[in-house]
């Protein structure tokens, strides 16, 4: 890091600017016409970009930036704009597209941040997990930070409007300013976390310590729920939603586990093969989700849905086939290779979720 910037003070300063001006951005860029595909998951996206990239040196930020965040967002806005000016970007109709469009740019700055990490001349190298992981906590952290100083503000505003001081509310609650400030405030959440990496490590390790703790639980209510599928007499169509909150919530505890214990069996033998059995039959939910989104009446006539759905379903799919192809790969480390299919699949997360949102497709 330049040296110019590596004090905590002016990290903070230069983080903060960075953020009030990308989130300024955000409400100069629809007064020019371009409202038809901004949305609020791009805002996002490139909030967080320019926040994170805004530890690099100033040359080294702008190269980033623009490879990895802003390029992709020029060429997919050009094209939106050039085929319809109904497009959004991402494809905002519906939520799993824009979930998947969030989720490849989110692999993308890790896989930058984990090459980084290998062409760096230290002993310890942060592994692609372990990036993953921290990011995500530090977003997380930084985006609770920035909510409650919104809502401060947004308090102290009503208040002020209740004196007759209404100039005040006016203010905060315009996009002029809350865009800016949000950037500014998320910007700063950032460096704070950055600053305290221990405790970022150290909160990582207790959710992976109470994940160990909830997988048996989840384990045995997916078996139960395989089970009553087999046995049931009464199925709906209904159901294709919770089916694929159950397989994140799955997919998340087990990799958390995974990170606290890798090393070895994780759980008694007994525990151990519930799981397993859990592992085994996970891929059945985002396979129910499709079947069930296929065949359900209110989606049939919706093309677009249906295809953004079924390609969400199908990442599911693919990382519940992944995980139990891993299952089997050595009888004394659990999982073994579940870093490589996450690598592996975070490739082909990225891919689709840039393919399912690209203008032409869509």
């Amino acid at each position: 890091m330049d040296t110019k910037f590596s004090s905590r003070p002016l990290l903070t300063l230069k983080l903060a600017i960075v953020g009030g001006i990308a989130g300024l951005g955000f409400y100069f860029i629809p007064q020019l016409g371009f409202n038809s595909f901004i949305t609020d998951a791009l805002r996002f996206a490139i909030l967080i970009a320019a926040n994170l990239y805004g530890f690099a040196t100033p040359i080294n930020f702008i190269k980033r930036f623009i490879i990895t965040s802003l390029g992709i967002v020029i060429i997919y806005a050009f094209l939106g704009a050039t085929i319809t000016n109904s497009y959004q970007f991402p494809y905002s109709p519906n939520t799993y597209a824009s979930l998947l469009f969030l989720a490849s740019f989110y692999i993308a700055f890790c896989f930058q941040q984990t090459y980084l990490e290998i062409a760096n001349n230290r002993s310890y190298k942060l592994t692609y997990s372990e990036i993953a992981w921290n990011y995500a906590f530090i977003i997380l952290i930084s985006l609770i930070f920035t909510l409650i100083c919104q809502l401060i503000l947004l308090i102290s505003s009503y208040l002020f409007k209740n004196f007759g001081f209404a100039f005040f509310y006016t203010l905060i609650t315009s996009s002029a300013f809350s865009y800016p400030v949000s950037g500014l405030l998320l910007g700063i959440g950032i460096a704070i976390c950055k600053k305290y990496t221990t405790i970022i490590i150290a909160l990582r390790r207790l959710v992976f310590a109470l994940s160990y703790f909830l997988l048996p639980v989840l384990a045995a209510i997916g078996i139960l729920l395989v089970i009553a599928l087999i046995f049931g007499t009464q199925h709906t169509t209904g159901s294709a939603d919770s089916f694929v909150l159950l397989t994140i919530i799955a997919l998340f505890l087990i990799n958390a586990v995974y990170q606290l214990k890798e090393q070895t069996l994780p759980y008694p033998h007994f525990l151990t093969y519930l799981i397993n059995i859990f592992i085994i039959v996970l891929p059945i939910f985002p396979s129910l989700s499709i079947w069930q989104t296929i065949h359900s009446p209110t989606m049939s006539n919706i093309k677009n849905n249906l295809q953004m759905d079924i390609g969400f379903y199908s990442i599911l799919l693919l990382y519940s086939l992944g995980y139990l192809i891993t299952l089997f790969s050595s009888k004394t480390r659990w999982l073994k290779w579940l870093p490589e299919i996450n690598i592996i699949l975070g490739i082909i997360t990225l891919i689709t979720g840039l393919i399912i949102n690209i203008p032409i497709i869509n």
